[in-house]
């Protein structure tokens, strides 16, 4: 890629890069876009351009703005989406969503809960989950939503809905890492006079 520094560093102050570097990163953690224009896909593959600054294949933000590199950083994103949702998707058969208790679908909760895998991926595969479940099991309800909008079920309501034990949902829970205590605790500071974990 070619550099133009010294040309185009003028163009935008460092506080206003430190401010579009916070926010494509708080973007891209939040698996959501930065701007119609940036959908969350892109924005995660930006910030990961910029993320591998430290090594010889990184970008600094000031040249992934320069005019001049706008196809070739095109491409650079385009080519980090392919590669990883190629990656991500290739782990499960997002079909199996439909079947919340098999072997299948506990690996795509799985995945969908690993903060290892980028956010944009995770959500829309929570989203997946959400509306399989929301269709396999319409009369559970959520009792509350925790910090980011996602619902938050009584471990009594899905372990009747499921056919297990309230010990057996938790364990599940927690082996696929779907069991968050800053959640639980979010939703007792909220409702503080109901002791159930959800």
């Amino acid at each position: 890629m070619t550099t133009h520094t010294s040309a185009y560093t003028n163009h935008y102050s460092h506080s206003t890069l430190d401010r579009l570097s916070e926010e494509l990163f708080a973007a891209a953690d939040a698996g959501l876009g930065l701007s119609e224009g940036l959908p969350p896909n892109a924005t995660w593959a930006l910030a990961q351009l910029i993320k591998d600054d430290d090594d010889e294949n990184g970008y600094c933000l000031n040249d992934l703005l320069d005019p001049d590199n706008t196809s070739e950083v095109n491409a650079l994103i385009q080519e980090r989406i392919q590669a990883t949702e190629s990656a991500f998707f290739s782990k499960v058969d997002t079909s199996d969503c439909n079947s919340p208790t098999s072997e299948a679908a506990e690996k795509i909760i799985e995945l969908a809960h690993n903060k290892s895998q980028p956010p944009y991926l995770r959500k829309q595969l929570q989203d997946e989950l959400d509306k399989a479940f929301n269709e396999t099991s319409p009369n559970l309800k959520p009792i509350a939503h925790d910090h980011d909008g996602s619902p938050l079920y009584s471990t009594s309501d899905l372990a009747e809905t499921l056919g297990l034990s309230e010990v057996e949902v938790l364990e599940k829970a927690e082996e696929m890492g779907a069991l968050d205590i800053d959640d639980l605790e979010f939703y007792r500071v909220e409702n503080p006079n109901d002791m159930t974990i959800h």
